[in-house]
């Protein structure tokens, strides 16, 4: 009876990734209070000290807070990278202001 109950719940787990999975890609948004636009660069960012209603998700898909969690929450489920280039982190410090442990970028390398 565990097993199964187990099973259910991952099965679950795995619907509710792969739908958010899905419209992240579909609406090439971003997901969540954690979300920043830059108007001028059509781009969007994701900042963890902004998460507040993302949190409960985090805790549950990945066990816990921390800068690993983080990125993979933002990689996985929003479908984003990890900003490390200076000059990217640069613009999106701009509007996530500064100290936060992970900062995501939307991938717009293959616009024109």
């Amino acid at each position: 009876l565990d097993s199964l109950l187990q099973e259910t719940k991952m099965t679950k787990v795995v619907i509710i990734v792969a739908v958010m999975i899905a419209l992240a890609n579909v609406s090439s948004a971003c997901l969540g209070s954690g979300c920043r636009h830059d108007r001028d660069r059509d781009q969007f960012f994701w900042c963890s000290g902004h998460a507040d209603s993302e949190i409960s998700s985090i805790k549950s898909f990945f066990g816990g807070l921390n800068r690993n969690t983080y990125e993979q929450y933002c990689t996985g489920i929003s479908a984003m990278l990890v900003t490390r280039d200076p000059a990217l982190l640069a613009v999106a410090e701009r509007h996530c202001g500064p100290g936060h442990e992970v900062i995501c970028h939307e991938d717009i390398s293959f616009r024109n």
